[in-house]
């Protein structure tokens, strides 16, 4: 594949094109700010793009202004009030790159990227009900085949769960085995205090105490018949935690992107447009990382490839990349989706927050040209000199950079004029 992007400003006759035989993957990191031709050059990829071997091409579009030709493009604009979305609790069958586990880890750092972040006691309960939902669907962490399961739960399922256990906290077995710990534990610190006091007179006052804790402890023992409640009530340890988690879910249930009818995308259009403009970016967030993740999914099932036959095109991806993350989906794609035909195009206004990962495994970079504010760490960050960023001029120059897989020809960029 052959996408043409310009001329060698130092050698105007110098064609400059993007040759999929030739980059190492096909990876794009493309910055610019506003202004500077950041959506032409996202256009001018498509619109080559698709006339050749791509099957697909997957845009994620922020601010809904990626037009492409409705002849090839199927757009589906995602809203609160759209019947549509994606669901959060799919699980990817593969053994390598899917599972329960990583499904559950995966959701609750979106959760604590995008909203307001869980503390330890909470994630834990909710790493445990989801274990449980799991469990009862038929998916087994410890057994991978049973992921290929077409009984997905949803957040409606997880929300009737969390509903179950904090019913048996206020009226049920959890609710007795609560009231007598915390009984127990005010005895118990009673018991404590006169311990420590000198007065002769808490001498009856304490062994009164230690014989009314017996006959507690006795009748607590004897009313755990009641099979793996105590285990529950360690799990979830109060119904103020499940209580918290039960509007977690509300929350994210009234987000518009978690539904469980899937975008009308028509199969038949190579373009699939994203419009993402009437979402919030916590909302965007999700569909964005869920999508990604969906798409990987569907090319592990396919199995490895020589050629790319799926672009990957995420507009302002500086909002969804998470620097610390290396098991981000959008990390893993820059690491492994190029053995199974995806090529990622990443299109930011600044990416000092990229991780190294994504830096290393782009095989195509091109600069637009960037606010002052970003130059510095967007030069220290692809090495390139700042003087040279900051006489491109937008919509008539970049610098690019194809990473070769001859090693003779990397790392070098070069001026090119549109």
């Amino acid at each position: 594949m052959l996408l043409a992007i310009g001329k060698n400003r130092s050698n105007p006759k110098e064609e400059i094109a993007w040759n999929s035989d030739d980059v190492i993957n096909g990876h794009w990191i493309i910055v610019g700010g506003s202004g500077t031709g950041k959506t032409y050059q996202i256009r001018n990829i498509i619109s080559q793009a698709y006339k050749q071997e791509i099957r697909r091409i997957h845009i994620f579009d922020p601010h809904g202004d990626i037009t492409t030709n409705p002849e090839y493009t199927s757009t589906v604009r995602f809203s609160e009030i759209a019947p549509y979305g994606i669901n959060p609790l799919t699980i990817n069958p593969d053994p390598y790159y899917g599972g329960v586990r990583r499904r559950i880890n995966s959701l609750i750092g979106m959760i604590n990227r995008y909203s307001a972040k869980l503390d330890y006691k909470q994630e834990a309960a909710l790493r445990y009900l989801l274990q449980e939902l799991y469990l009862v669907m038929g998916y087994d962490s410890n057994k991978p085949q049973t992921w290929n399961n077409n009984n997905t739960p949803t957040l409606i399922d997880l929300k009737n769960l969390v509903s179950q256990k904090l019913k048996s906290f206020f009226v049920g077995h959890m609710y007795a085995i609560s009231t007598q710990i915390d009984y127990l534990s005010s005895q118990l610190l009673q018991l404590y205090r006169l311990t420590e006091q000198t007065s002769i007179n808490n001498g009856n006052d304490i062994s009164t105490l230690k014989e009314n804790l017996k006959t507690m402890f006795a009748h607590y023992i004897d009313s755990l018949t009641l099979g793996d409640e105590i285990d529950q009530y360690i799990k979830y340890e109060s119904k103020d935690i499940l209580k918290a988690i039960y509007d977690r879910i509300e929350n994210l249930q009234a987000l518009g992107v978690f539904k469980a009818q899937p975008p009308p995308f028509d199969p038949s259009k190579p373009v699939w447009h994203y419009d993402m403009r009437n979402l919030y970016v916590e909302e965007q967030g999700y569909l964005v990382e869920l999508s990604l993740e969906q798409i990987f999914i569907n090319a592990t099932r396919e199995g490895f490839k020589n050629e790319i036959d799926t672009f990957v095109v995420v507009d302002e991806s500086q909002r969804f990349i998470d620097h610390n993350a290396s098991d981000h989906i959008i990390a893993v794609i820059s690491r492994e989706a190029r053995k199974f035909g995806i090529g990622l195009v990443l299109a930011t206004q600044n990416c000092s927050n990229f991780n190294e990962d994504i830096i290393i495994n782009s095989g195509a970079k091109m600069v637009l040209g960037i606010d002052e504010a970003y130059l510095q760490p967007l030069s220290n960050k692809l090495g390139i000199d700042p003087n040279k960023i900051r006489f491109t001029h937008p919509r008539k120059s970049a610098l690019v950079q194809f990473k070769s897989k001859k090693a003779s020809s990397d790392g070098r960029f070069v001026e090119v004029l549109f």
